[in-house]
C-alpha cells in the first residue's frame, strides 16, 4: 500500500468514527427525550396501587384531612385486643376518617393463647359493628401471637374466628400475617384474603407472601411518616387501583364516592336555618346552610356527641348536617339519581339560565318541581336549582330499604296502623332502637312502620324519636323463631317472629341474641336462625 492509500484510508476511518460518534450522541439524546416524555406514564404504572396508613391509639390525635391531602385513600384501625380490649381512639378514628374521604375498616389483635376465637369475634362484632356495613373496609385479622397452639391449632382459631365474623356480619374478614406466619400456617388459610406484613420500606419491590400466590393489601414499611400524624405511622398499598379498592375490599362495593347506597331516607329540614358542614361535628367547617322544608337524601347516619348527623349531597359533594331536633324523616317519594358523569345545574329550566353548580353520577336528590324537561331539585339550598331530565333517573323506593330509630320519648304507644284512629297494641320506651321499613304522613306527623312483636307495628315519629346510625341489625331466616326470656331453651316463650322480619341486637350470650320485643328488654333468640344485615 502506497503512503497516499494509507492516508486516504486513515482519513476515511476518522470520517467514520466521528460519524459514528455523532450517531451515538444523537441516539443518546433521543433516548433521554423518550424517556422524559415516558415518565409520567411510568409514574401513572408504578401509582396504580393505592396508598393506605393503619393506626392505633399509639398515633394519638390524628388530622385525617391532612392524611388524605397527602394522597392515602385507605385505612385500618384498630379497634379490639383480645376479649375486653377496645382501642380508645377507635370510634374517633373511624369518623373522623370516613368524614375526610378515606376508606375506613376495622380491625381485631388476637390474643389465641389466651380465649375462644368465638369469644373474641363476639367481642370485636361487638365494637366494630357499626362498621363492618357498606362503604368501610372487610374487616382484619390481626395474627400476630399464638404459635404456642403450634400451626395447626393456631391456624384452626383464625378459621373459626374468621367464620365466626363471616357468621355475625355476612362479611368474610381479611387475614393479616407477617411472612413468618404466611410460611408456616395450615394451606387451607390460603382461601381468605391475605394482607401481607413485609417491611422492605419499598413499595416498588415485591413481598414474600409464604403459601398465599397473591396478596390483597401489604404492610410495606413499619417507619412512614404521614401529614397530620405525629411520629411513625405503619404503610400500606392495595394490590390495585381505586375501582378494584371499592369492588374487592369495601362492603357493598361503594362508599365513599360510590354509587352504592343499600340505606338511605328522605329528611326535610325543620329548623329556621341550619348549616351545612364539610364532616360530622361542630369543629368541621361551615360550608352553607338549608332551611325549613327544604328535603335531602341521608345516605349515612353517624353519632357525633349529644347529636345525630346525616350525610347527605350538598352542592355536588357529601356534607354533613346536624339531624336531632333540626329535621324529620319523611315518606321517600320524588328521588332523582344522576346517571351523566357530570351534569350542570342551572338557576333556571333552559341551557339559556347560568350554571350555579355540577352533580354527578351516583349522586341523588330530590326533585320537588318541573317544567318541560327540567327538574327543580334542592341544591347549595337553593330553590332555583335545575336539572335536565335526560340525565336523571327517579328512584322507587327500595324493597330492602330500612334504617333505625331510637325512642326518645319515656314512653310512646305502638299502634297496628298510622294514626291515633288505630288500636294500642303496646309501648316502647326511651333508648330503645327498631328498624324502620316504611314511612307515611298522617294528619301533622310522620309514622313509622317497624316490627314489634312478631308483626309490623306503628309509632309516631316526630319529635319521639331519632334516626341512628344503622348498626346490629339481624334479619330472621326460620320460618317461625321462638323469642325467650333468656338466652337458652330452658327460659320461658314470650312470642314468635319470622322469616324477613328485622330487629336490633344489642347484646350477645353465648349462641343468643339480645334484642328489643314487645318493648321488653329482656328478650332472646338463637343466633343460628338469623343473619346480620348491612
Amino acid at each position: 500500500m502506497s503512503l497516499e492509500d494509507f492516508k486516504l484510508r486513515r482519513m476515511k476511518l476518522i470520517r467514520f468514527s466521528k460519524y459514528q460518534y455523532l450517531v451515538m450522541i444523537l441516539i443518546f439524546v433521543l433516548g433521554v427525550i423518550a424517556s422524559i416524555s415516558l415518565f409520567p406514564f411510568l409514574q401513572t404504572q408504578a401509582a396504580t396501587k393505592v396508598s393506605g396508613i393503619d393506626v392505633s391509639h399509639w398515633q394519638g390525635s390524628i388530622n385525617w384531612n391532612s392524611v388524605y391531602s397527602s394522597g392515602y385513600r385507605f385505612a385500618f384501625v384498630k379497634a379490639t385486643e383480645g376479649t375486653t380490649y377496645v382501642d380508645p381512639e377507635f370510634t374517633t378514628n373511624m369518623q373522623n376518617g370516613k368524614a375526610a374521604g378515606l376508606y375506613m375498616g376495622a380491625y381485631h389483635f388476637a390474643r389465641p393463647s389466651s380465649n375462644s376465637p368465638e369469644a373474641e369475634a363476639d367481642h370485636f362484632v361487638n365494637v366494630a359493628g357499626p362498621y363492618i356495613k357498606n362503604g368501610y373496609l372487610r374487616p382484619v385479622l390481626d395474627l400476630e401471637t399464638g404459635t404456642s397452639l403450634g400451626w395447626s391449632g393456631l391456624s384452626d382459631w383464625a378459621n373459626r374466628w374468621m367464620q365466626r365474623v363471616l357468621q355475625l356480619t355476612g362479611v368474610e374478614p381479611i387475614l393479616y400475617v407477617s411472612t413468618y406466619y404466611a410460611s408456616n400456617l395450615q394451606f387451607y388459610l390460603t382461601s381468605y384474603d391475605l394482607w401481607i406484613a413485609h417491611w422492605t420500606y419499598d413499595p416498588n419491590k415485591s413481598p414474600n407472601t409464604g403459601k398465599w400466590s397473591t396478596w390483597m393489601f401489604w404492610q410495606y414499611s413499619d417507619k412512614g411518616t404521614v401529614s397530620g400524624i405525629s411520629g411513625y405511622v405503619d404503610l400500606d398499598v392495595f394490590n390495585g387501583d381505586l375501582s378494584a379498592l371499592v369492588s374487592q375490599a369495601v362492603i357493598g362495593g361503594g362508599g365513599n364516592g360510590g354509587t352504592t347506597y343499600s340505606h338511605y331516607l328522605v329528611f326535610e329540614v325543620t329548623a329556621s336555618v341550619l348549616n351545612v358542614r364539610t364532616g360530622p361535628g361542630t369543629s368541621y367547617s361551615k360550608i352553607g346552610t338549608v332551611r325549613a322544608g327544604q328535603q335531602y337524601v341521608a345516605i349515612d347516619a353517624v353519632q357525633s356527641g349529644s347529636l345525630t348527623w346525616y350525610k347527605f349531597w350538598f352542592d355536588g359533594a357529601e356534607r354533613w348536617c346536624a339531624a336531632t331536633g333540626y329535621t324529620k324523616v319523611v315518606p321517600f317519594a320524588n328521588v332523582v339519581k344522576v346517571t351523566a358523569g357530570t351534569l350542570n345545574v342551572r338557576s333556571g329550566p333552559s341551557t339559556a339560565y347560568s350554571i350555579i353548580g355540577q352533580v354527578h353520577s351516583g349522586e341523588m336528590y330530590v326533585k320537588y318541581s318541573s317544567s318541560g324537561s327540567w327538574y327543580k331539585i334542592w341544591f347549595k339550598g337553593s330553590s332555583s336549582a335545575w336539572v335536565h331530565s335526560a340525565y336523571v333517573i327517579s328512584q322507587p323506593v327500595p324493597a330492602d330499604n330500612y334504617f333505625v330509630f331510637e325512642v326518645t320519648a319515656s314512653v310512646l304507644n305502638v299502634r297496628t296502623g298510622p294514626s291515633t284512629g288505630y288500636g294500642k297494641v303496646g309501648t316502647i320506651r326511651a333508648g330503645q332502637q327498631y328498624v324502620v321499613v316504611d314511612v307515611v304522613q298522617s294528619g301533622g306527623l310522620t309514622w313509622y312502620k317497624f316490627w314489634f312483636d312478631g308483626t309490623a307495628r306503628w309509632c309516631a315519629a316526630t319529635g319521639y324519636t331519632k334516626v341512628v346510625p344503622f348498626t346490629d341489625v339481624f334479619e330472621v331466616t326460620a320460618s317461625a323463631l321462638n323469642v325467650r326470656s333468656g338466652p337458652s331453651t330452658s327460659y320461658s316463650i314470650i312470642g314468635v317472629i319470622h322469616s324477613g322480619e328485622l330487629y336490633v341486637k344489642y347484646g350477645i350470650s353465648g349462641n343468643w341474641y339480645h334484642f328489643w320485643f314487645k318493648g321488653v328488654t329482656n328478650a332472646w333468640c338463637h343466633s343460628g336462625y338469623v343473619k346480620s344485615v348491612s
